[in-house]
């Protein structure tokens, strides 16, 4: 869901892109940068957003040349990250790992991280993001895993879940 912008005098003008900074682990810094597609409605732009809120939090403005580089060690924006899921909902980090040889692992301090579920939540599959040294690692691990099915039981009448993977830029 996306907060509502409440503005006193006007609206925002000629902008093409928002984006949301997160952090390498997918929680936000509290930075949003616009993108305008004309600098003549910067300062009318800046003087709009001095004034608004979202969900009750006074946001502040301040005008930058550029988006501040991405820290490319955790692999953002490279396309080096890999979202995965599918492996039985029990599976840990050690147990993933297996599934990982011959590719290339970021050499960072933490290559797998195991995506939790919200408190109380359940699911039959777990999930991963992986981080892979190169792009080229991670598009060839999303092509030979996706659809892969696995047996999440012993029990036949249990239903096997599919892999699916998904490189993040």
């Amino acid at each position: 869901m996306v907060p509502f912008i409440t503005f006193s005098h006007t609206a925002l003008f000629s902008f093409l892109i928002v984006a949301i900074q997160y952090t390498h682990r997918y929680r936000r810094t509290g930075n949003v940068y616009l993108t305008l597609s004309l600098p003549n409605f910067l300062r009318d732009n800046l003087r709009v957003l001095e004034d608004a809120t979202i969900s009750g939090i006074t946001i502040k403005a301040e005008a930058s040349l550029s988006i501040p580089d991405k820290d490319y060690r955790y692999g953002d924006g490279m396309g080096t990250a890999v979202v995965v899921q599918g492996p039985p909902g029990k599976a840990d980090v050690h147990m993933f790992r297996g599934m990982l040889r011959g590719y290339t692992l970021d050499s960072g301090p933490e290559p797998i991280t195991q995506i939790p579920l919200p408190k109380g939540g359940f699911s039959r599959v777990s999930r991963f993001l992986v981080h892979f040294a190169t792009a080229s690692d991670a598009h060839r691990f999303v092509r030979d895993i996706q659809g892969v099915i696995t047996e999440n039981s012993s029990d036949p009448t249990v239903q096997r879940a599919p892999y699916r993977a998904h490189v993040v830029y």
